[in-house]
C-alpha cells in the first residue's frame, strides 16, 4: 500500500489503473548537463522519490493533461461536477463541489511544494502553467508544472489560491439555482460555447529535461472567454465560504508536504515547512497546519497524521461515514479511528 496520505473525496475512488510504477531511476541527464529547466528540476525530484511514489507527478496513459485554467471555466467546472455526480450518486451540488476541491486543491499545489521541499528552485503554481492530470471521469490523479520562478513562489501560490477559492467561492455559496441545478452567476461574464472549441495541447514538464512536450488536453481555445469574476463586493456568506475553502486549501498543503516528508524521511521537517508557508502566505483568518502524532503504534505504522481543519463532506453520501480523520468526530472517536486506519488501513 503506498504511504501516500489519502486524497478526500477521492479516496474511495483510488485504484492502481495508469500509475506508472517508475522502477527505472529517474533521467538526470539534463540535470547532469547543468541545463535547468522544469523538466530537470521534476528529475530531481522524482529521484528523491520512492519508485512507487512517482506516479502522481507523472501523467499516465489513462490521464490527459489538462490546464489548471480550466478551473475558472464554468461550464467545464459544471461538467466536473456531473460527472462527480455520477460517480457518487447525488445531485448535491455543494457536497459534490467540496468533494472535487478536497481532491484538486491537492494536485494544483503538489508541483510547487514538491520543489520547494525537495529542491532549491520552484516550480510555479499558476494556473497557465499546470497541468492536471486529467480522468474522463472527473478524477485528477495528479499534476505538473511547465516553468520556473526567480523567487520563492509563496506570492504566486497565494494568488493562485486566491484566483481559484474565489470563484469557486461563488459557485458554492448556496445561490439560487435553475431547474437544471446551475447557479445563477450574475457576478460573472458570460463564456463562449465549449462545444465549438477545437482540441488543444498544454506544455508538461519533461524529466528529461529541455523544453516541455506537448501533451493532449481537453480544449482550451477561448480560454479569455471563460467566465471571469467581475468586481462585485463580496457578501458576508461569500466570505465564509472563501473561509471554508481556505482551509481545505491548507489541509491540502499539509497533506502534500507530511507526504513528502513520510516518503523521504523528513516528517518533522515537512511539518514546519507545512506551518511556515502557511505563514508566509499571510491569509488573514486562515489556520495553521497541525498535526496529530500516535503514541505506542509498531514500528513501521504511520503515526502522524494532519489535523484537519474541514471537512470533504464525504459523510453527505449514502453508504459513507465521516473519514476517520474528519474534524467533526469527537477527538477520543478520531484517535481510535486513526489508530485503525495506521494498523489495519482502513479508510
Amino acid at each position: 500500500m503506498s504511504s501516500e496520505p489519502p486524497t478526500h473525496g477521492d479516496e474511495a475512488l483510488q485504484d492502481s489503473a495508469g500509475r506508472e510504477r517508475g522502477e527505472e531511476p529517474a533521467n538526470l541527464e539534463a540535470v547532469a548537463s547543468g541545463a535547468l529547466t522544469p523538466g530537470s528540476v521534476l528529475a530531481s525530484i522524482l529521484d528523491r522519490l520512492p519508485p512507487d511514489e512517482r506516479h502522481y507527478l507523472r501523467l499516465g496513459p489513462d490521464a490527459s493533461a489538462v490546464s489548471a485554467t480550466r478551473i475558472l471555466d464554468d461550464d467545464w467546472f459544471d461538467e466536473q461536477i456531473r460527472l462527480r455526480g455520477l460517480i457518487w450518486g447525488i445531485e448535491d451540488r455543494f457536497t459534490l463541489g467540496t468533494l472535487w476541491w478536497y481532491s484538486a486543491s491537492n494536485w494544483i499545489v503538489l508541483p510547487t511544494v514538491a520543489s520547494m521541499f525537495l529542491t532549491d528552485r520552484v516550480l510555479s503554481p499558476r494556473l497557465e502553467d499546470v497541468a492536471l492530470h486529467w480522468r474522463p471521469d472527473s478524477r485528477i490523479p495528479g499534476a505538473t508544472s511547465s516553468a520556473l520562478l526567480e523567487g520563492s513562489g509563496i506570492d504566486e501560490l497565494g494568488a493562485t489560491l486566491d484566483a481559484v477559492i474565489g470563484v469557486l467561492a461563488s459557485r458554492l455559496s448556496r445561490e439560487p439555482q435553475d431547474p437544471a441545478g446551475r447557479v445563477h452567476r450574475s457576478a460573472h461574464a458570460p463564456a463562449a460555447d465549449l462545444a465549438s472549441r477545437e482540441p488543444a495541447h498544454v506544455p508538461v514538464a519533461n524529466p528529461a529535461g529541455g523544453e516541455p512536450t506537448q501533451a493532449p488536453a481537453a480544449d482550451l481555445a477561448g480560454r479569455e472567454s471563460a467566465h471571469v469574476p467581475v468586481a462585485n463586493p463580496p457578501s458576508g456568506q461569500h466570505r465564509r465560504e472563501e473561509r471554508r475553502l481556505w482551509s481545505m486549501a491548507v489541509d491540502s498543503l499539509a497533506n502534500r508536504l507530511l507526504w513528502l516528508g513520510t516518503v523521504t524521511g523528513e516528517q518533522e521537517r515537512a511539518q514546519q515547512v507545512a506551518r511556515d508557508l502557511v505563514a508566509a502566505l499571510g491569509r488573514p483568518g486562515v489556520p495553521a497546519p497541525r498535526f496529530t502524532t500516535l503514541t505506542d503504534l509498531p514500528e513501521g505504522a504511520r503515526d502522524v497524521w494532519v489535523r484537519r481543519g474541514s471537512c470533504c463532506l464525504l459523510y453527505h453520501v449514502p453508504g459513507h461515514a465521516n473519514c476517520a480523520d474528519c474534524p467533526r468526530l469527537r477527538p477520543s472517536e478520531r484517535e481510535t479511528r486513526l489508530r485503525d486506519r495506521a494498523l489495519h488501513g482502513d479508510h
